[in-house]
């Protein structure tokens, strides 16, 4: 098995510009979510961001549409009312009348563009309940528990601390049924180490960090999403609403529990007569590492 340290500079990887709808986990594009496959959407593809807005502001009911429609209808009556009391022919009446008409489609588009061609639902849709699989698994039978091990770090994308893994959440404290909107978590890969020298490599990549952690300021969210996902408000609607942001973070030298279950695998020897330095096998996480700091 290859280490996951390298000598070149190490990185959070490629940016996210996609995102799950069911689970809301940011991905790299061509990446796609292992529990929700068929769930995934490109933020920069106008049909995908679409799906994206309806799943958290809800699609326009028939009955909302008629009431646009009515009001629209209102104007044009109005409008074609005021300019036919001008004139006392029938013609202007009539030409009055037209002009209401004329204004119809505008109206309506203005309606249109204010919601997005949508009626805003009062409270905007979290993550659903079979989204949040990472709190919701259970527990493998044997945990294992070690010290990060001395690596190369990253800064965290919020807080700007050296450390080996992230795991940022938005949240909205009204959104329904859940307040998490939008969750973005990765390492770069390290190594931990129990206290009886078993050893547990995590691979580079995605990443479940159960710690919330620390409340981080809003304008330094949002900066952030802002490079991930340029187009964010363009549209009038925001895609990942919230009013919190939390990140986690993994350092050298944390106490850290793995929560995923794991599988022994063996190691070629570079030095087969040194077994002090090179293990012969490391224990590896099955599926996406689920981690916690204690």
């Amino acid at each position: 098995m290859k280490s996951s340290h390298s000598d070149s500079a190490p990185n959070w990887g490629a940016s996210r510009t996609c995102v799950c709808l069911v689970c809301r986990s940011a991905l790299t594009e061509g990446e796609s979510c292992e529990e929700h496959p068929k769930g995934t959407v490109q933020l920069a593809i106008p049909a995908h961001r679409e799906v994206l807005l309806e799943h958290v502001w809800g699609r326009a009911k028939p009955r909302q549409v008629t009431q646009n429609i009515a009001k629209a209808l209102c104007a044009f009556a109005v409008v074609g009312s005021l300019v036919g009391a001008w004139g006392s022919l029938w013609m202007i009446q009539l030409g009055g009348m037209g002009l209401g008409l004329l204004a119809l489609p505008f109206l309506m588009a203005k309606d249109r563009h204010a919601t997005g061609g949508r009626r805003l639902l009062a409270r905007p849709q979290g993550v659903f309940p079979n989204g949040a699989s990472a709190a919701v698994k259970q527990l493998p039978a044997r945990q294992i528990s070690g010290i990060v091990q001395e690596a190369s770090q990253v800064r965290a994308p919020l807080r700007n601390q050296l450390s080996v893994a992230f795991s940022i959440e938005l949240r909205h404290p009204d959104a329904l049924p859940n307040p998490l909107v939008y969750r973005d978590a990765r390492t770069i890969g390290f190594r931990l180490v129990a206290g009886d020298g078993t050893i547990v490599e995590i691979p580079a990549g995605k990443v479940f960090i159960d710690n919330l952690g620390d409340k981080i300021d809003l304008h330094h969210a949002r900066q952030y999403l802002t490079e991930l996902d340029p187009a964010q408000r363009s549209q009038g609607l925001d895609p990942f609403p919230f009013d919190e942001a939390y990140e986690a973070v993994v350092a050298v030298g944390d106490n850290v529990a793995v929560l995923s279950p794991l599988k022994l695998v063996a190691l070629p020897s570079a030095n087969p007569g040194d077994y002090r330095e090179t293990p012969s096998a490391v224990f590896v996480p099955e599926g996406i590492p689920r981690l916690c700091v204690i």
